[in-house]
């Protein structure tokens, strides 16, 4: 089976105006973030007290990811991997926008898989590859979210406990949809070089959204 066929957590989309991401921006002066979207079954919100404390959520979702016991269901046999799609443009109100999450059958990806769809900003894309690689070690600027638009990078992390861990940013200008990351977890005792990786490719366009 390829990465095509796994298994898709369902998108988060708007068909219609969600409330741009820079308000999360305001409340978090204030000490407070707030995550608001329009999903497919109706208006979701999410609350977190402090963006330390949302930067600690990502680090925790991450950890649970990487460090859950491999159990044989992954495929390729030892990695786990989400692959995270931006789909559409921000505030195409004809066409949609949303994300979309591929994962291997495990059930840690899965979980990390439908969390990030549901707490990874569209309009700031970076955020979230910026904010899984501080939970390693590394740091950025706030306005690094906005500078970081053609961003192609693949990222060999270890963990303290010599877990390889990879993370595949496409956010290049060649990347014919909204962008994507890919971030696979490796069995110990395997890495990029042991395992087979098949190459990221983007998803097919968005369907047009249903008439009201």
């Amino acid at each position: 089976m390829s990465d095509a066929d796994r298994p898709i957590t369902p998108p988060r989309r708007c068909a219609a105006p969600c409330k741009p991401d820079r308000a999360v921006m305001a409340d978090a002066a204030e000490g407070e973030v707030r995550m608001r979207w329009l999903a497919p079954f109706g208006l979701a919100t999410s609350s977190l007290s402090g963006v330390a404390h949302a930067a600690d959520t990502l680090c925790g979702e991450t950890a649970a990811f990487a460090q859950s016991p491999f159990d044989g269901i992954e495929k390729p046999a030892g990695r786990r991997w989400i692959e995270l799609h931006w789909r559409g443009t921000w505030l195409d109100i004809d066409g949609g926008w949303g994300l979309e999450c591929r994962h291997s059958e495990d059930a840690a990806a899965t979980r990390y898989c439908a969390w990030l769809v549901h707490n990874s900003s569209f309009e700031f894309r970076s955020r979230t590859p910026q904010g899984i690689l501080s939970c390693y070690g590394y740091a950025f600027p706030i306005s690094a979210q906005h500078s970081w638009g053609n961003w192609r990078s693949d990222i060999e992390m270890t963990t303290p406990k010599l877990q390889f861990l990879l993370l595949e940013v496409r956010f290049d200008d060649a990347w014919k949809d909204g962008g994507a990351i890919r971030l696979s977890a490796f069995a110990h005792d395997e890495d990029p070089a042991t395992v087979e990786m098949l190459p990221m490719k983007p998803m097919p366009p968005l369907p047009k959204p249903e008439s009201q």
